[in-house]
């Protein structure tokens, strides 16, 4: 089995390690419909993460739920699978990358998302995208793919203070 993703936002690239002991269901869905092109956004009300709402209904499945967590951190990658049963108009499922502290809440309560990859490279650039389209960036072209021997290059992209 494939044991890296490579997650694309934009022109930068990471490569994301699948936890394939934690997450297998998430991880046998994800494969089989990648590549998956889309588009991103930041996710501001969830905290640091960046979100692909609305992955093409007719490639992902409903995902039941798998190492699901509410709290993320800084380089996870998880797949929401939504929450039909309980009615939620949010039941097509979300790509969601954190780059930094993040609450999976919704005005409903905690929305859990499977965690199923992380990055674990490069994490101040994840952050520096995140926070720039925090800012107004906008969206940005996403694609998610298997990895090949892509090798992660540091490239200074802030040159201010940190917090």
């Amino acid at each position: 089995m494939q044991n890296q993703l490579s997650i694309k936002i934009g022109n930068d690239e990471f490569l994301a390690d699948l936890l394939v002991g934690d997450a297998p269901k998430t991880i046998k869905a994800m494969l089989a419909v990648l590549p998956m092109p889309s588009k991103c956004w930041h996710a501001a009300w969830w905290g640091d993460a960046i979100v692909q709402h609305e992955a093409p209904k007719e490639k992902m499945p409903y995902i039941e739920p798998e190492n699901s967590v509410v709290f993320c951190s800084r380089g996870e990658v998880l797949w929401y699978p939504g929450q039909p049963d309980l009615g939620y108009p949010y039941g097509g499922g979300e790509l969601i990358i954190a780059h930094g502290a993040t609450e999976l809440k919704w005005r409903g309560g905690y929305t859990p998302a499977n965690l199923f990859a992380r990055i674990n490279h490069n994490l101040d650039d994840l952050d520096d995208i995140g926070q720039e389209m925090w800012a107004g960036g906008g969206a940005k072209d996403l694609l998610i793919s298997l990895a090949d021997s892509y090798t992660p290059e540091r490239k200074p992209r802030w040159t201010g203070p940190r917090c």
